[in-house]
């Protein structure tokens, strides 16, 4: 059995498990009313509230709540020089501390990523040639919730970024020549399959989402980040490649 199918597996005894507490919790009210046992009814009837409310709350409001946060934790980054800057997307997974694409901020002079109306200085403590993690002094409220795990085909996800519309995006020294083309996007999209280093989903993706998160869509969780695209035999391109989130040690998430 495959991981996806496992954790789908998962997902749907946890669903399922609500439905059974509240059975048996109604099978014991109705024993112990008719024993004239009132107090166990009363007790049997509060337990199963509690723990058939708390499985539902579980499995049916953590997930979005989780992908709120995390797309709420995504904001514009750029990096460059004296020549022309790159514009990227980055999301916060801790206070201060944001992951992106490495392409974006390699052999970068300067890295600023945009916290609501403020550019903010940031450094790269760790990249490995496709993502990079970065430090900020400020903090943006909202984080995401991050996975190890790594997708079967056919898993379907979801992308967050802030895509750049223009004929030349990237040029320009000023982080405040390209802020107002920024657009939040939101893709959703079904991963084709994996290698032993990224997996691929459907479609190609606009200027400006390399960074962005990559988001389970059952669990809510950043399971991975866009770091390129690639084609199809002769065709245009139509895959965006993705690395997993568990690529990155341990100690920089």
């Amino acid at each position: 059995m495959t991981g996806e199918r496992l954790r789908q597996v998962g997902r749907e005894i946890k669903a399922a498990a609500a439905v059974v507490i509240l059975v048996a919790a109604s099978v014991v009210s109705a024993a112990a009313s008719l024993a004239g046992l009132t107090t166990s009814v009363s007790v049997a009837a509060t337990v199963a509230a509690v723990l058939s409310g708390y499985q539902v709350i579980w499995c049916q409001l953590i997930p979005p709540l989780r992908a709120k946060s995390a797309e709420n934790s995504v904001q514009p980054v750029a990096a460059g020089g004296d020549g022309p800057w790159k514009a990227g997307t980055a999301f916060q997974i801790g206070p201060g501390r944001w992951i992106t694409a490495a392409r974006i901020v390699a052999d970068a002079a300067e890295v600023v990523v945009r916290i609501q109306a403020d550019h903010v200085p940031a450094q790269v403590i760790y990249q490995d040639g496709n993502v990079a993690v970065l430090s900020t002094s400020a903090a943006w409220p909202w984080t995401a919730r991050t996975s190890l795990s790594t997708p079967d085909s056919g898993t379907q996800v979801k992308i967050i970024g802030c895509a750049v519309r223009g004929e030349d995006p990237y040029r320009g020294y000023a982080v405040s020549r390209y802020d107002p083309l920024r657009i939040r996007v939101s893709l959703y999209q079904t991963v084709l399959g994996t290698s032993e280093t990224d997996f691929f989903v459907d479609g190609d993706v606009q200027p400006g989402l390399s960074g962005a998160p990559v988001l389970d869509v059952q669990s809510g969780k950043v399971i991975g980040v866009v770091h390129a695209n690639s084609s199809v035999g002769d065709e245009p391109l139509l895959i965006t490649v993705v690395r997993p989130i568990s690529s990155i040690p341990t100690e920089y998430l």
